[in-house]
């Protein structure tokens, strides 16, 4: 392994220790990687920022002469007027831009692709020969249907829930939880597989795991040391 390769496998390797610190407690070392994070992840969205605009706004304007690009790069320059108090209003005029058109363009995306596609799915009829191959499909979109009536019936509050409107409503109840409890694990499984990934790349028995021994005593012995520094000073 060439001497860039090994610093920059011990430095991943300090920075994951100092951040699996915190399951201990919030120490130094873990707001010392955090803010490294912190500060790598502006330097970078900074450097792709400005490329984007280099290439997409200003090589248009110098090599092709478009002029087009000149009005939202001079809408771009009106942020630097977040730094001044007496013109402070002006800096308004790119954000609501801004703001107006990503709630635009998001709003038509969702009302596409969680509404309309949604309802389009919930009512279709279901293909015979699908439904002969696998029984399972028709068995499927009973369910969909079903809950789909029934947390709509479960936001009905302008009359009173009792009779067959209770039931359905305990039906929409039932396929929330069902739901949000699908998500959360779905969430928590994905939060393994990076814990995994780390711990797989930290006791690689190909690579040069030896190097975890004498980083970890570092980690620990550099938090033990801030702590007891802290105590004494409280």
């Amino acid at each position: 392994m060439e001497t860039l390769e090994l610093l920059g496998t011990l430095m991943a390797a300090a920075f994951t220790l100092m951040v699996y610190s915190f399951f201990y407690k919030e120490n130094k070392a873990y707001r010392f990687a955090e803010h490294v994070f912190i500060g790598l992840a502006v330097a970078h969205s900074t450097v792709v920022s400005s490329k984007y605009v280099w290439d997409t706004a200003l090589t248009p304007v110098i090599t092709k002469g478009d002029a087009f690009w000149i009005l939202p790069i001079l809408v771009g320059l009106l942020y630097v007027f977040f730094f001044s108090k007496k013109y402070f209003w002006i800096y308004r005029i790119p954000v609501s831009t801004v703001v107006g058109t990503g709630i635009g363009l998001g709003m038509a995306g969702l009302m596409r692709s969680q509404f309309i596609d949604q309802i389009l799915a919930t009512i279709a009829m279901p293909n015979p020969k699908a439904a002969w191959i696998s029984g399972s499909y028709p068995i499927n979109m009973v369910l969909i249907a079903i809950g789909t009536v029934g947390t709509l019936f479960f936001f009905i509050f302008t009359m009173e829930q009792k009779g067959p409107l209770l039931y359905a409503s305990h039906v929409g109840r039932w396929t929330m939880m069902i739901a949000f409890g699908a998500a959360f694990g779905f969430t928590v499984m994905a939060r393994m597989s990076l814990l995994i990934g780390r711990l797989q790349f930290l006791l690689d028995p190909n690579g040069v795991a030896w190097y975890l021994i004498p980083v970890a005593i570092v980690i620990v012995a550099a938090v033990a040391l801030m702590e007891r520094g802290k105590g004494k000073k409280a």
